[in-house]
């Protein structure tokens, strides 16, 4: 019984849902009237600041023009009183000409500047002012009231600030704008997730028609011939290097003897390329000056000059290595060589293997641009969830209820044409 009395006395706010999408115009409307008395009042104390900044600099003129009531002081005295005179005013006309009202309603900077400034006025005036006090006392202490008139200005603007609620409603202002910016944001995020949304599908589809283009050209018979000449070319490769590597084979069985018959000879310029590379050293020997080295290496393994452990084999190397041999290796090899040049200048005519290369560059450029554009699509979408599940709104209700003394809630349209009553106007 007692607790509904109660609720019965205790005046319940009213509830107003507010549109969001109309919510500056409705702040402007409802905030109209706190605002223009604020203004109002700042007007007059505004007025009455620069009355008293004008006292304060007639307040100086007088100190400066003052005289001594005692003349009869020393001329060290009199230099001693003008130059703390001098500083004196010097640092209140500095506090004077900076202690400007604030444009574009910069209040609370205003504020904690003119703290700062009459903070540093009054250290840096405290021994001057002591010193005058002996010489000016009247027009000392007119001074520091006008000084002092300035201060208690300042804080009425402060306490009319707070009293008309401007902070708060400067504050509003400026979380309505912002939601402004945030839609704004926000659409633009949506846009950009869409639109790599878009780039992505043309990067994957220009992906799988690369691949079906280079599917048929791979199933194509001019590039299945071209495989076949491949093939062929492989093996002709492949025959020159075993006849090759048969050749360094023999060498290599010969080495040890044929290094022992460089120190005999005079001149080793013919042999010291074959110790090096044998198939080179052949390739560039057109009057087979080897014939005449190896019939030299057989006499001295012969008879014994060059010493090897297995003479026999040896011999059978070096009688293998006439030359019918030789010429039967360089002849095959020229015409092996020669089939091979054939295919490699039919291929560099052959499209298919240029075609093939760009087709692959391609695929692997616009993959790419498929992992990048899937990283910036999840970034956007990262942000976008994050954004739209920000509570941005929950501090400005509870400022607007504390301006306007009403349990305000911000809705969407749709959310506006639910149970919550709406203002009437």
């Amino acid at each position: 019984m007692l607790k509904f009395i109660k609720n019965l006395f205790d005046k319940q706010p009213e509830k107003i849902a507010v549109d969001i999408d109309e919510l500056p115009s409705w702040f402007d409307e409802h905030a109209r009237q706190k605002i223009e008395a604020y203004k109002e009042e700042m007007e007059e104390l505004s007025s009455q600041f620069k009355k008293q900044k004008k006292e304060l600099e007639k307040r100086l003129e007088l100190i400066a023009a003052a005289q001594l009531v005692n003349d009869k002081i020393s001329l060290q005295e009199k230099n001693y009183m003008e130059g703390n005179r001098t500083a004196y005013i010097n640092k209140v006309s500095s506090f004077i000409e900076q202690i400007n009202l604030p444009e574009n309603n910069l209040w609370e900077k205003f504020f904690r500047e003119f703290a700062l400034l009459l903070e540093e006025l009054t250290k840096g005036t405290g021994r001057s002012y002591y010193i005058l006090q002996n010489f000016f006392a009247h027009e000392l202490r007119e001074t520091a009231l006008a000084i002092k008139a300035l201060e208690l200005s300042v804080q009425e603007m402060k306490d009319a600030r707070k009293k008309h609620q401007m902070p708060l409603i400067e504050s509003i202002k400026t979380e309505i704008r912002e939601i402004d910016t945030r839609k704004e944001r926000l659409f633009f995020l949506m846009e950009s997730a869409n639109k790599k949304r878009l780039e992505l599908t043309a990067y994957k589809r220009k992906v799988e028609d690369l691949e079906k283009e280079k599917k048929t050209l791979l199933e194509s018979q001019g590039y299945k011939e071209e495989l076949l000449v491949l093939s062929t070319k492989d093996e002709l490769l492949a025959s020159i290097k075993r006849k090759e590597e048969d050749f360094k084979n023999r060498f290599a069985a010969l080495d040890r003897a044929l290094r022992k018959y460089q120190h005999i000879i005079i001149d080793d310029k013919d042999l010291l390329p074959y110790l090096e590379d044998p198939i080179s050293a052949l390739l560039s020997d057109t009057h087979l000056a080897i014939l005449g080295i190896l019939t030299g290496l057989r006499t001295n393994v012969d008879d014994g000059t060059i010493e090897v452990k297995n003479k026999e084999d040896i011999l059978r190397v070096i009688n293998g290595m006439d030359k019918g041999f030789l010429d039967s290796f360089m002849i095959d090899r020229w015409k092996i060589q020669e089939d091979i040049d054939g295919i490699s200048r039919k291929l560099a005519k052959s499209a298919f293997r240029n075609l093939l290369k760009d087709i692959d560059d391609k695929i692997e450029h616009t993959k790419k641009h498929v992992v990048e554009a899937e990283k910036d699509r999840e970034k956007l979408i990262t942000q976008t969830e994050e954004m739209e599940s920000e509570d941005y709104l929950s501090s400005l209700q509870r400022k607007l209820r504390a301006v306007f003394d009403k349990d305000i809630t911000i809705v969407s349209q749709e959310e506006s044409q639910g149970p919550v009553t709406q203002e009437d106007d």
